[in-house]
């Protein structure tokens, strides 16, 4: 009878260690960050993202996030993918998607999928636009010619320290 329990107990203990740790969320003013983490088997996975939300009288709805997983290359050498989720988002590659932050322009490429647009997640490209995203305060992106509605940056900085923190890579190159 305790050989049963005590092997029942170890299966159970070994089930739950495959199973999702209950994932983590904190709101920085207009971003929320969040944390989820896998147990494999072989070692925890984490998958950290962040990200904010618009909409426009018309319905129009746009989320602006960042994303990068502890499996992934990691800030200094890579740096979180950039996704732009809108309603009637284009699919292909080479779409134009221009971001203006603090009265600068940066014209880049992404590849869509229909729901959601990637941009080119190029090292340097990636930390220009993290850069200028933790100096502005809001962001109007056009995609595909396309205005999105405007984004709010306040909360952005605190949110990607965060990432950091969670996923364990630097962020003073960004976030200052």
């Amino acid at each position: 009878m305790i050989r049963t329990l005590l092997s029942s107990s170890l299966l159970f203990l070994a089930l739950a260690g495959n199973a999702l740790a209950a994932p983590q969320k904190e709101t920085f003013r207009d971003w929320a960050a969040g944390l989820d983490e896998v147990n494999t088997g072989e070692d925890l996975r984490k998958t950290c993202q962040a990200e904010t939300l618009a909409a426009a009288d018309g319905g129009q709805t746009a989320t602006l996030a960042i994303a990068i997983g502890d499996g992934d290359v990691l800030p200094p050498d890579a740096y979180p993918a950039i996704l732009i989720s809108t309603t009637a988002a284009p699919a292909g590659e080479g779409i134009p998607v221009a971001f203006e932050i603090g009265g600068k322009r940066f014209d880049i490429q992404a590849a869509g999928d229909g729901k959601q647009v990637t941009i080119n997640n190029a090292k340097e490209t990636s930390l220009t636009l993290l850069r200028a995203m933790a100096a502005g305060s809001t962001v109007d992106i056009a995609v595909a010619g396309k205005p999105v509605p405007a984004l709010s940056l306040k909360g952005f900085t605190a949110a990607y320290r965060q990432l950091g923190a969670w996923c364990g890579f630097p962020t003073g190159d960004v976030a200052k």
